[in-house]
């Protein structure tokens, strides 16, 4: 968490939709944040909300971010169940 903390603000650059050609390509290019993003919710993050809102903010869709969260969720559940 320490390295997300210390990285997410430095970012230089976030896809911008202009740079795709289609929705889903933009949305793909978010899917890494989102899964970052849905480790860091799980884990009941302080910072969850700030990171979430500068994601949101500059384009993530909240559709991949609730995706990436129900992936994490179902490969907990798989864990579990083993």
């Amino acid at each position: 968490m320490k390295s997300l903390k210390r990285k997410w603000p430095k970012l230089q650059w976030m896809p911008k939709r202009e740079d795709y050609s289609s929705t889903r390509s933009f949305n793909n290019a978010w899917e890494y944040f989102a899964e970052l993003l849905a480790v860091v919710k799980d884990n009941n993050h302080p910072k969850f909300n700030d990171y979430y809102e500068i994601a949101i903010k500059n384009g993530m869709n909240e559709a991949v971010f609730e995706k990436k969260l129900k992936e994490l969720s179902e490969i907990k559940q798989s864990f579990i169940k083993g």
